[in-house]
């Protein structure tokens, strides 16, 4: 099973490895950012329209939608992801926030760069669990919490980045981090190691 969020205003949905596609319209003026299932019939996407955002939530795989009712910023959502059906965070790097929320996005409680320790905005993000997560932002910054976002101490990267593209962790102890460099961990982020060249394009 798979989803795919059109940008459109529609989510587009597989049962069958991709073989066929349904689609889900939540309406004509939105706009969809990012998506996120965290159990096979419970999923989220954040939506945009006319500068409000908002997120909407699924209980039977992807057929029928509902709009949480809060609103989380004025930009974009590109940061989303939820650990549980009920716990996850949503964020735009742009602003440089992580709203986290542990009802399936009832209420949301706010996270920005100084609760994180950064002295820019965060630009990726992933948590482990709905405790353990990391969160990249530019210049090398790297942030780690184990709290559920609680409390946070840094991480950094050996050299900077400017501005991680993605983050990755494949379990408590070992994952990555995608910028001109691609840096990885298989210590908690205790160290990192380089897994690739830099990329000179970047």
């Amino acid at each position: 099973r798979g989803h795919v969020c059109a940008g459109d205003g529609k989510v587009i949905s597989t049962d069958d490895g991709g073989k066929t596609w349904r689609e889900s319209d939540l309406g004509q003026n939105y706009a969809t950012t990012a998506i996120s299932f965290p159990t096979k019939d419970t999923g989220y996407v954040s939506v945009e329209r006319e500068k409000e955002n908002a997120l909407w939530r699924t209980a039977d795989g992807g057929r029928t939608w509902a709009s949480s009712k809060m609103t989380f910023g004025t930009k974009p959502a590109d940061m989303l992801q939820f650990m549980t059906k009920d716990s996850g965070y949503v964020g735009a790097d742009i602003i440089g926030t992580l709203n986290f929320t542990t009802n399936g996005g009832k209420t949301f409680k706010l996270k920005d760069s100084y609760d994180m320790k950064f002295d820019d905005f965060p630009t990726s993000a992933y948590f482990v669990n709905s405790k353990i997560g990391y969160v990249a932002a530019s210049k090398g910054q790297m942030s780690m919490t184990l709290d559920a976002g609680k409390t946070w101490t840094r991480c950094d990267l050996p050299d900077p980045l400017y501005g991680s593209r993605a983050t990755y962790f494949f379990n408590k102890d070992t994952g990555i981090v995608v910028g001109r460099d691609i840096f990885r961990t298989t210590n908690g982020a205790s160290s990192w190691s380089v897994a690739r060249p830099r990329n000179e394009n970047y």
